[in-house]
């Protein structure tokens, strides 16, 4: 019996054999699946709530689990002139960090140099007057440099005109600070003539000149007196203010 041959099928494609066939074939593959598929529905657009806010939003359009979003109103631009009038803080800043050199240095440095300056001038007044006495001090050179102690120099001179008269020179300081002790002693019973501070004067004794006689107007010129300042009063009463007192005592 004879076999018919049966109908022959679509041939198959040849398969590809170079890299570039490969290539295009997976091309078209491709561009054919994507024609067979359908496209989908564009997913709805997300709420425009605050992310802040810390609310959930559900895939099937449920209200968050937080409560209903509200409604944001918009903004409205505010009109030039209030602008204007509303206060900056950023422009104040800037107008502050913008100062002037000679100002930022007045304001930052010298302002402040000042107030502290007068706040130590007042506290060294303060010390200077209430616990070193200087206004003591003052009195007792004014007293003695200035013959305003009139009973104790009184007695120290009568004792200086007394040794000239029986030939004494004083040419020794120790004798010129004994008859200086002497005219204190005498002064003692009465308090109100000392000052309390009569230790801080000391007589010195210089080069004695050659004089006619003891009676001379120079017969005492060599004796001066000094003052023994403390610390810190030495600033204020220097060498040079008892060298001045010390030409008034002469």
């Amino acid at each position: 019996v004879g076999l018919v041959p049966a109908a022959a099928g679509p041939a198959a494609p040849a398969e590809p054999t170079t890299p570039l066939d490969r290539s295009m074939s997976a091309t078209q593959s491709s561009v054919d699946l994507m024609e067979g598929l359908t496209p989908l529905q564009s997913p709805a657009p997300k709420s425009t709530s605050s992310a802040t806010s810390g609310q959930c939003m559900s895939l099937d359009g449920v209200e968050p689990y937080g409560g209903p979003v509200p409604e944001v109103a918009p903004r409205v631009a505010s009109p030039p002139q209030a602008q204007a009038n509303r206060p900056s803080h950023t422009k104040g800043a800037h107008a502050t960090q913008c100062l002037p050199l000679s100002t930022a240095v007045a304001k930052c440095l010298h302002e402040p140099i000042i107030m502290q300056s007068q706040i130590v001038n007042a506290v060294a007044i303060r010390t200077f007057l209430t616990k070193l006495r200087l206004d003591r001090h003052l009195e007792t050179i004014r007293s003695y440099y200035c013959f305003q102690s009139g009973f104790v120099m009184a007695e120290l001179t009568t004792t200086w005109f007394d040794g000239l008269s029986r030939g004494e020179h004083w040419n020794d300081a120790a004798a010129v600070n004994r008859a200086w002790s002497q005219a204190l002693q005498s002064a003692a019973a009465d308090p109100l003539t000392l000052t309390g501070l009569e230790h801080h004067v000391e007589f010195v004794v210089g080069d004695t000149p050659r004089l006619p006689g003891p009676h001379h107007v120079t017969a005492l010129d060599h004796i001066a007196i000094r003052y023994h300042v403390p610390f810190p009063l030495d600033i204020v009463i220097g060498p040079a203010h008892t060298q001045q007192y010390s030409l008034v005592f002469r």
